[in-house]
């Protein structure tokens, strides 16, 4: 059973025998930390969440995997000795606790603040630390069993420190404690130190104003980073508050939260998804900017609406609220079977984005039209409403439709980029239903439960040939797509935003593509 012990101690004292034979030292990993602050440098370094077998026992994989958490992370914090360094290490036992549970709860991280020199500390982790260690293992150990867990089909609720989708409702601090937190963990850690960026940043702002973005081609770390040069472009517009590299820390911070958030193993609802939806946006953006288009938003606006961008899908678990609702999930009740993912993504999302962003009440609102506007359930009414926008007399009732219509643009904006990033983006999308028809026969005992989901292959250098040869059916379902959802919405945001014409030149390229190449095969 893989798994991780981490180990708090300023004292650097070795980790006593009673702790450590209760684990299998071939399967878990132990990592001594001598304060609070190098313990969430090291979790907030790694975008990757598992361990390989090397000569030297069990090792971190590379970041560029972009595999997600398959074990359990237990953490022992040390009540010996209080650090005296940084204010995250002199905080009180019991709020570093809280902290941490907070920060890294992604990690369905279980926290024990305890003496390790007690001579029954040994009897007192296998009170409730070491089981709960070995139930989360147990339902996270297979992609599956993950979505599962994550959506509550399981015995999640016995474990609140799970990372699923109703615990992460009731895991939230107050504003102001949240705050605070950021201020301590903005303070004594230096975010960009923690990226590993292998170009400048000419480099990714020429990536970033080119339609044709290559998001497969681009770490978890340069997607962050990206994202990161997109707010500052917009906040170099705001007052010199905003200019201050504790400020700009403090943006970086607010990126590795949501990119935590996002779940690394789907293959279409994750970072990548989230990063690629945000690029279009802000590409959206500044084409209105740079044209003589009468409808012109405010810099305030541009910045609510990239947030909404990156927020937008945050804790998707990789199924859809047809299965949610079929299968009657505990989200999907609490939400009444409405726009549950999209509702669920936007309460988790405000939950971090008030206690960075707290005075922005404007960025909170244009938020939540932007983030349940993405729900296809109500695609045709927003078409029907594009109709009429005309009948829009007034400034802010025509702001919500347009926010809706440029998130709803990027979120669906795979068909109109150029064919050799759509098909990857068409892959991944029909990888993912391919796992919720698996997940699918498991429940309904078609399938045995530790089935392996569907296998990923690297996309980032496939060419639209070669997705065809993969997956002969892409280009029905892309043309299906296209028929039912993108060709008549995009006609007319054309028609409302004639700057964005791309979208219905590349559209039609596709669709030329499609009928040519993707339906015959050749």
């Amino acid at each position: 059973m893989i798994g991780e012990i981490l180990v708090v101690d300023p004292a650097q004292s070795p980790v006593p025998d009673t702790v450590t034979q209760l684990f299998d030292p071939l399967q878990t990993k132990f990592t001594t930390f001598p304060n609070i602050t190098s313990l969430c440098i090291y979790l907030s370094t790694y975008a990757s969440y598992t361990f390989t077998k090397g000569p030297a026992g069990l090792e971190r994989t590379s970041n560029v995997d972009e595999v997600e958490l398959d074990h359990f992370v237990g953490l022992l914090i040390n009540t010996d000795k209080h650090g005296d360094g940084s204010a995250l290490d002199r905080l009180p036992f019991a709020q570093q606790q809280k902290l941490l549970s907070y920060r890294f709860h992604h990690l369905n991280l279980v926290v024990e603040c305890l003496s390790l020199s007690d001579a029954q500390v040994g009897a007192k982790l296998c009170e409730h630390f070491v089981p709960t260690l070995h139930k989360i293992r147990n339902l996270i150990k297979t992609r599956l069993l993950r979505v599962q867990t994550w959506v509550g089909l399981t015995d999640y609720d016995k474990i609140p420190q799970l990372n699923t989708m109703p615990t992460m409702l009731r895991t939230t601090v107050d504003i102001p404690t949240g705050m605070e937190y950021i201020t301590l963990l903005s303070s004594d850690i230096r975010y960009i130190e923690l990226l590993k960026i292998p170009h400048d940043d000419a480099y990714y702002k020429k990536k970033i104003a080119d339609w044709e973005f290559h998001a497969f081609e681009l770490t978890n770390d340069e997607l962050l980073y990206c994202g990161y040069l997109m707010i500052l472009r917009v906040l170099k517009d705001y007052k010199a508050e905003f200019q201050t590299p504790e400020f700009h820390n403090r943006v970086l911070l607010f990126f590795f939260c949501v990119r935590d958030y996002y779940r690394q193993g789907n293959p279409f609802h994750n970072f990548r998804h989230a990063i690629d939806v945000m690029q279009a946006t802000n590409y959206f953006l500044e084409t209105i900017v740079e044209s003589a288009y009468e409808f012109q938003f405010g810099t305030h606006e541009r910045l609510a609406l990239l947030l909404a961008a990156v927020g937008h899908d945050i804790g998707h678990p990789g199924t859809t609220n047809a299965f949610l609702s079929s299968y009657k999930t505990p989200i999907a009740k609490i939400f009444n079977n409405e726009s549950t993912l999209e509702k669920y993504h936007l309460a988790q999302y405000l939950n971090i984005m008030k206690c960075f962003f707290v005075k922005d009440d404007r960025c909170v609102e244009i938020a939540r039209w932007s983030i349940l506007a993405t729900d296809m359930a109500q695609h045709d009414m927003y078409v029907g409403e594009m109709d009429r926008i005309a009948d829009y007399k007034e400034r802010p009732e025509k702001l919500k439709l347009m926010c809706a219509i440029i998130l709803k643009s990027a979120d669906i904006s795979n068909v109109c980029r150029p064919i050799g990033e759509g098909v990857k983006w068409g892959l991944s999308l029909g990888n993912e239903f391919a796992e919720i028809a698996q997940l699918e026969s498991v429940l309904k005992g078609e399938a045995p439960v530790q089935r392996s989901a569907v296998p990923q292959v690297s996309l980032a250098k496939i060419t639209p040939h070669e997705a065809v040869q993969m997956e002969p059916k892409l280009g029905a379902s892309q043309m299906f797509f296209i028929n039912r959802f993108a060709l008549d919405f995009f006609t007319k945001v054309v028609q409302i935003i004639p700057p964005l014409s791309c979208l219905s030149r590349e559209l039609h390229k596709n669709i030329d593509f499609w009928q040519v190449t993707g339906r015959t095969g050749n």
